[in-house]
């Protein structure tokens, strides 16, 4: 295509947005808004998920996962004090596999 046809239909698409003033606002305000949501956000987040969690058959793999970044694993040894931390608040989520699941 000719690069004058081009600019033509781009100068005629954008006169047509700019005759509603308010498509206009809402665009330039959703730029700008999303400009400084950019620069207001954090550079790096330090957030870690921790998981309380009762598996007597996967121990040696659990180790494994403790050492993923973001991630802490708490092992508990009873279920019913994983389901007593839980209820507790101490523990924010918690799972139990048991061996039948493996």
């Amino acid at each position: 295509m000719n690069p004058s046809i081009i600019a033509a239909l781009v100068k005629k698409d954008l006169t047509l947005f700019f005759r509603n003033r308010f498509f206009a606002f809402i665009t330039v305000l959703a730029l700008v808004f999303y400009i400084v949501i950019y620069w207001v956000m954090p550079n790096t987040v330090d957030d870690t998920f921790t998981l309380a969690i009762y598996a007597p058959g996967l121990t040696g793999q659990l180790a494994d996962l403790s050492d993923a970044e973001g991630l802490e694993l708490v092992n508990y040894d009873s279920i019913d004090q994983l389901k007593t931390d839980v209820e507790n608040g101490e523990q924010q989520i918690g799972a139990v596999i048991t061996d039948e699941a493996l």
